[in-house]
């Protein structure tokens, strides 16, 4: 009767573990999944106010030209 209940509760525990394995993988991967679109984000809003200073100076130098 103990073997029974050690062979049938071991794959039990065999699977929990699988599972917990990865839940917390699919978890990492989310977390670098958000840093990664955070820093993208970022190089975006970077970009972005860089072309925005360069349409600055272009304006800047073409009034500079019509004085």
């Amino acid at each position: 009767m103990v073997d029974i209940l050690v062979f049938s509760i071991f794959p039990i525990i065999i699977l929990g573990s699988l599972g917990l394995g990865g839940y917390a993988m699919a978890k990492e991967y989310q977390v670098k999944q958000k840093k990664l679109d955070i820093e993208m984000m970022k190089l975006e809003n970077e970009a972005f106010l860089l072309i925005e200073k360069k349409h600055a100076l272009l304006e800047e130098t073409k009034d500079e030209s019509k004085s």
